[in-house]
């Protein structure tokens, strides 16, 4: 049976508290689990409609992805671009630093092609808004895709 939508909110709420009390502290193997359920919740609030629901699969997968936990941000960028397919533009500005960074978590997985194909996508989300990403965003894209270009073999 599903749980009436004000209760859904309260346990986000309950989660969000409980993530921002471990992970102030320091505990990020207690923290970084709540926000993947804090995530979850989002989604089963705001739907997969939302945007919303995008962003805080991006939030977590940055922080798993600082906190070393390479595999673990792969799968959430992964998903909070399959939530950001059903409710944004394929160029929406938000999506440029989550493709960048998937990017930079591929890379680091030794999935050089795929990651590749993060930096582009990222630099077309640049190109589509001019002024809408901060020029060192853009910069390290195009360092990023410049960098896996030359691993792979590619000419310059």
């Amino acid at each position: 049976m599903d749980q009436p939508k004000w209760m859904l909110t309260l346990r986000c709420r309950i989660v969000s508290g409980m993530f921002d009390y471990f992970y102030d502290r320091g505990m990020i193997e207690r923290a970084l689990p709540l926000g993947v359920k804090w995530a979850e919740l989002s989604v089963a609030i705001a739907g997969e409609y939302a945007p919303f629901s995008a962003n805080a699969y991006s939030k977590i997968a940055d922080m798993h992805y600082e906190h070393g936990f390479i595999e673990a941000a792969e799968v959430l960028y992964k998903r909070s671009l399959e939530l950001a397919r059903v409710s944004m533009r394929h160029d929406h500005p938000e999506l440029g630093p989550t493709y960048n960074n998937l990017g930079a978590v591929l890379a680091q997985l030794d999935k050089h092609e795929e990651a590749l194909v993060c930096y582009e996508k990222a630099m077309v989300v640049a190109e589509s808004n001019p002024g809408c990403l901060d020029q060192d965003v853009v910069e390290t894209i195009s360092a990023n895709m410049a960098s896996c270009r030359q691993l792979l073999g590619y000419v310059q």
